[in-house]
């Protein structure tokens, strides 16, 4: 006989999800707020499984991860769902699937771990990243199944995500993480939760808490227009960023273009990026870049003690040309990354 879930509330007769901060309680038949986790028997499980919605080659530029073997490919996949409900949702067809909230309109493509393994090491991949969709909504499935499949071929597991997760949710995934590209979309809980539906907290404590399980971190912040685009706000957000993650961090400063429920907000100015970077850089930060944009400079990764160019970038098109062997091939110095596969 299955024993009860754990977190069973039997007055309200349901399960609480304990994956992210929402702590859904998740009734027979129903669904929590992002769609894929219901219950059954008196357990919380997935809908979702081992399916897939999207599976595809990305450079790794594209995650954004800059220092993590830079200029080579992952297999990224995606699955259905977000506990999250951005108004400027960049891939809303798959976080809000049509039909959310119904168990039967969770579809996919089954894709077992040992399929994975053999796609990523078909294509060359240094790894698979989980994005496209909130990872940590199908975060026992990767535990179980497809995370430490590709940790025993020597691959690297990368999740892109959000971030708004339970501590107990990141301790158990970190271990088989090489690396994550977190969001931190706004810098007040009133911004979180207007545009979000989330709060700021957690998001800030998973980024701690990625920093100290050893994992490489970098950090994205779309900037939109009126919404997070404000100078001093975001100058204690990068002195935030340098006391707490280290001025080593990368942070990616990624232009906001009209998308599904603010699609009446114009693109973010270039201009407003590069001044925003210049802040950034004159709190202490090392790596600050733009992305969805053509500027040369804001692409570039220069040697943090003397500034010597080592990675030139353009779009997607990596050139290194002052790294050796993780070093500077100028002063010597070791920037913080990861530059060479073992």
């Amino acid at each position: 006989m299955t024993p009860p879930d754990r977190n069973l509330d039997s007055e309200a007769k349901g399960v609480h999800c304990s994956l992210c901060p929402h702590r859904c309680l998740l009734k027979e038949g129903s669904t929590g707020l992002c769609g894929v986790r219901s219950a059954r028997g008196g357990r919380e499980f997935s809908l979702i499984g081992n399916r897939i919605a999207a599976l595809a080659e990305d450079p790794v530029e594209k995650k954004p991860l800059y220092h993590f073997f830079p200029g080579s490919t992952l297999l990224s996949l995606g699955t259905l769902g977000c506990n999250l409900s951005c108004l400027f949702c960049q891939n809303h067809d798959l976080s809000f699937f049509s039909g959310k909230g119904s168990p039967q309109a969770v579809t996919g493509e089954a894709l077992s771990a040992e399929r994975l393994v053999k796609e990523a090491l078909g294509c060359r991949a240094v790894g698979v990243a989980y994005t496209y969709n909130e990872p940590t909504v199908f975060a026992d499935t990767f535990r179980e199944c497809w995370g430490p499949a590709v940790k025993e071929a020597g691959l690297a597991n990368v999740w892109v995500t959000n971030g708004y997760m339970t501590p107990e949710t990141l301790s158990g995934v970190a271990p088989l993480i090489e690396a994550v590209n977190q969001d931190l979309k706004f810098f007040t809980d009133e911004a979180y939760h207007r545009w979000t539906g989330g709060s700021l907290d957690p998001v800030l404590k998973s980024l701690l808490m990625w920093r100290e399980a050893g994992v490489w971190l970098e950090v994205t912040t779309l900037i939109i227009p009126g919404l997070n685009d404000s100078p001093l706000p975001f100058r204690q957000t990068a002195r935030w960023i340098r006391e707490n993650l280290g001025r080593e961090t990368p942070w990616h400063l990624s232009r906001f273009f009209p998308r599904f429920r603010l699609d009446h907000i114009p693109p973010t100015p270039p201009e407003t990026l590069s001044h925003l970077r210049g802040i950034a850089l004159e709190e202490g930060l090392h790596h600050v870049y733009l992305g969805n944009v053509s500027d040369p400079e804001g692409e570039k990764t220069l040697c943090p003690e003397c500034g010597r160019t080592l990675i030139e970038r353009s779009g997607y098109r990596v050139h290194i040309q002052g790294l050796k062997k993780g070093r500077c091939a100028g002063c010597g110095a070791l920037p913080a990354g990861r530059w060479e596969r073992e």
